[in-house]
Formats: C-alpha cells, sequence, structure tokens
C-alpha cells in the first residue's frame, strides 16, 4: 500500500471496483460506518430478545396463576 520511497500511498493498491482512487480518510469513514452498522444491528436484535424474553416471563407468570371462574360468573 505504501511505497518505500518517500511514504506516497501506491494508487493502484487503493481503489475500488469501479477504478476510483480512494483516499485513506474514505476507507477510515467506511470501516467506521460499517462498525456502527454492526452496533446497531447487534443493539435491535439484543432489545427484541429482551422484549421477547420479558414477554414471555409475563406469559408464564399469568398462566401459573389459578383463576376462579366462578367469580367472574356474578
Amino acid at each position: 500500500m505504501w511505497s518505500s520511497s518517500g511514504g506516497e500511498i501506491d494508487k493502484s493498491v487503493v481503489k475500488n471496483e469501479d477504478g476510483m482512487v480512494l483516499s485513506q480518510r474514505s476507507n477510515e469513514t467506511l470501516s467506521e460506518l460499517l462498525i456502527q452498522n454492526i452496533a446497531q444491528s447487534f443493539i435491535i436484535k439484543l432489545m427484541a430478545l429482551l422484549r421477547d424474553t420479558i414477554l414471555n416471563r409475563r406469559l408464564d407468570k399469568q398462566e401459573s396463576t389459578p383463576v376462579n371462574i366462578k367469580s367472574y360468573e356474578s
């Protein structure tokens, strides 16, 4: 990536599929966006899992509570 003479970037290495030269900053930005996207996806999945766990516990608690049907039939 870096040439041995003078610290210049070898532009033939840092290109996208269309041949456009990418800067180091754009690569860093893409990496940051990718990490943010992965983190957001993880947080959304974690929140959904917690929601489902809480709902399942509420359902389990309701099912285990005995209900006296006769008291509601007045």
